[in-house]
């Protein structure tokens, strides 16, 4: 299963541009996070502005992740049918 989590975030992280893909590599998938001031100095952005675009980060990867697995319990559904 982790390989499939693994899989759908770096689908996600493709779509992602700018100020979410550097929030989204450092923040949610390094393996030494990096701070939201450390984040905002990189991008020349307040540490509140880092928050508020991974808040809006967050919310857009739940989406989509619901969307995803809901599509993987369909799958698997019909597999049991066969």
């Amino acid at each position: 299963m982790s390989l499939i989590l693994h899989d759908k975030l770096m689908l996600f992280k493709s779509h992602l541009k700018g100020e979410e893909a550097v929030i989204f590599e450092n923040r949610f998938l390094a393996e030494d996070l990096m701070t939201l001031q450390e984040i905002g100095e990189k991008l020349g952005v307040s540490r509140e502005g880092v928050r508020q675009i991974e808040g809006r980060l967050k919310k857009k990867l739940k989406a989509y992740l619901e969307e995803e697995i809901a599509d993987i319990d369909l799958l698997q559904e019909s597999m049991v049918e066969i």
